[in-house]
């Protein structure tokens, strides 16, 4: 299996020997030979690109612009240019006319595919803006961020970790706080207790003045 390199190489010699051949023709003077030769290898080139699937990156339009161009300089040298008996040169009009309209042809599709490949194409030169990524703090072990650096309870203004956190985290104090609540639990009881004995003497005493 051919690679894509290969087919593309041997997609330009069809070319260089074209374009050979129209040298050696228009210094023998065959003009009408030149003609042929251009078209007929541009022809034969993009026959092959289309039967062997070759990609072109861009080099289309050029090729085409050259071609047009050397195709109408056969054109204007057998149409526009005519010798007269003295041996002068003389510009037809007609004949220039019809070479500049070959070259106009020929080249314009290349143009426009250059222009398409250059507006399609990612503009060369223009870096993209870098992606900001958000900062990410460090911690190492043993270390304290001074972002961390929070109370750790609202109204103690300008506390920090670390110096102050034994102290509002003292154990004995937590449990100085939670037995202070467990004793005014117990207090309520017994003076819900209280309460409920001395309706019952109330009750009992009116029972027994009825």
């Amino acid at each position: 299996m051919i690679d894509q390199d290969s087919r593309t190489v041997f997609g330009y010699f069809i070319l260089l020997l074209s374009t050979i051949a129209f040298g050696v023709a228009i210094g023998n003077e065959q003009y009408y030979l030149a003609v042929l030769s251009i078209v007929g290898g541009l022809i034969l080139w993009l026959m092959y690109i289309n039967v062997a699937s070759v990609t072109l990156r861009g080099q289309l339009g050029s090729i085409l612009i050259l071609f047009g161009i050397m195709l109408s300089i056969p054109v204007f040298l057998l149409f526009a240019v005519e010798q007269d008996i003295w041996g002068g040169y003389h510009i037809k009009p007609d004949g220039a006319t019809l070479a500049i309209v070959i070259l106009f042809l020929t080249i314009a599709p290349g143009l426009i595919l250059r222009y398409n490949n250059k507006r399609l194409s990612p503009q060369q030169g223009v870096a993209a803006p870098p992606l900001e990524t958000p900062s990410i703090p460090q911690y190492t072990a043993g270390a304290v961020s001074p972002e961390a650096h929070v109370p750790p309870f609202q109204g103690w203004p300008g506390a920090k970790y670390g110096e102050d956190y034994e102290y509002y985290y003292d154990p004995e104090m937590m449990a100085a706080y939670y037995q202070g609540d467990e004793e005014d639990d117990e207090e309520e009881e017994e003076e819900d207790a209280e309460g409920e004995d001395g309706s019952d003497d109330e009750s009992g005493d009116q029972e027994e003045a009825a």
